[in-house]
Formats: structure tokens, C-alpha cells, sequence
């Protein structure tokens, strides 16, 4: 006999959930999953996510669960995985890692769900804005070259560490693993600090 999935309803979005559930709202630690591939895992109470938290999905998605992912200024991607803490459904915390599919990334403070301070980079390292506010789109480019230097070694360290923990590639960047290495090889020979 064929097992039945188990649909829940999360902000509005239909999943196919794994965890418990209680009054019919998930609860204690779930992963979610969408037919489109997208994944949710976290620690739930009361169908919102509280604690740490994964989200691996399309922008798209992101957006309508009201994420509020920092902006990218040169290229949007379509896929965006966050890696951090929540708070009632929103991002919440120090640190806040975003990977896209097209190599941008981003290192982000969050106060309830609001950008306070942090970090973006984009074409593969070679161009950094910082977030100085919680306003939406309150961004300086960084052309410090020090500091620019430290966060290219931030970007292409947390990238590899990603990739070599969940072999993990920016696939709208590279083809596949093998060019994705030879790319984080390509950024450390680039890089005077390596």
C-alpha cells in the first residue's frame, strides 16, 4: 500500500510536511517540501518558524513568505538558500547566510524579520555592498580595498565550506561539482590573502 503524504498548510502554501503536529499546526522540528522542489527545515511552534531555520527555494518563493532578502544590485537570482534563525516566521539574527544559484551571497544581520546591518556580494566576489539600516535598499558599495579583500576571503571561504558540507554549487555559475571547485580554486589564486 502506497503511503499517504501528509499536506499541511504553511502561510498560505500547500506542503508535504514530515514532524509533528498538534491542533493541526506544526510543532518540534519539520521539514517541509513543495512540489516545485522547495524545502523549508526548522524547529516550528504553533506553525511558525522559531529557532534555527533552512530555507532552500526560489526567490520567488522567498518573497511571497515575506523573507525580506537583502537586494541584489547587479543580477537576481532565481534560487536562494538561508541558512540562520527565526522568530515568528521571520529571519531573525547575527550572521544569516544567503547563497544564490548565480554565486551571489550575502551575510546579514536581522532584527524581527528587518535588515540592521551586514553585507552582499556579487559577480563572484567582485563587487560588495554594505547594509547599514533596515531601511529597504540602504546600501554603499564598498571600495575600501582592505575591507573589500576581507570580505572576498569571507565569500569564497563560506562558499567552499558549503559546498564541501553539502555539495552545495551556484548552478546558474557552474555546470556542475567539478566546475565549481576549479572556480573557489580560480577565486584563491586571484586572491593575494590565500
Amino acid at each position: 500500500m502506497k503511503k499517504k503524504n501528509k499536506i499541511i498548510t504553511y502561510r498560505l502554501k500547500k506542503f508535504i510536511y514530515e514532524g509533528k503536529t498538534k491542533n493541526n499546526k506544526l510543532n518540534g522540528t519539520c521539514i517541509l517540501r513543495d512540489i516545485k522542489g522547495n524545502l523549508i527545515k526548522g524547529t516550528f511552534k504553533d506553525n511558525k518558524l522559531n529557532g534555527k531555520g533552512f530555507f532552500s527555494g526560489s526567490k520567488e518563493l522567498a518573497d511571497t513568505l515575506k523573507f525580506n532578502l537583502p537586494e541584489f544590485k547587479l543580477s537576481t537570482p532565481r534560487e536562494i538558500i538561508i541558512i540562520g534563525k527565526f522568530k515568528n516566521d521571520l529571519i531573525d539574527g547575527k550572521n544569516i547566510q544567503i547563497f544564490s544559484s548565480n554565486g551571489n551571497y550575502g551575510l546579514i544581520t536581522y532584527n524581527n524579520g528587518k535588515i540592521t546591518s551586514g553585507w552582499t556580494a556579487e559577480e563572484q566576489g567582485s563587487f560588495f555592498t554594505s547594509v547599514y539600516s533596515d531601511k529597504y535598499n540602504d546600501y554603499e558599495i564598498i571600495e575600501n580595498p582592505e575591507i573589500k579583500n576581507e570580505l572576498n576571503y569571507l565569500y569564497i571561504l563560506d562558499n567552499e565550506n558549503y559546498f564541501k558540507k553539502k555539495g552545495w554549487f551556484p548552478s546558474q555559475l557552474c555546470e556542475n561539482k567539478e566546475i565549481f571547485k576549479k572556480t573557489i580554486l580560480k577565486w584563491k589564486k586571484e586572491r593575494e590573502f590565500f
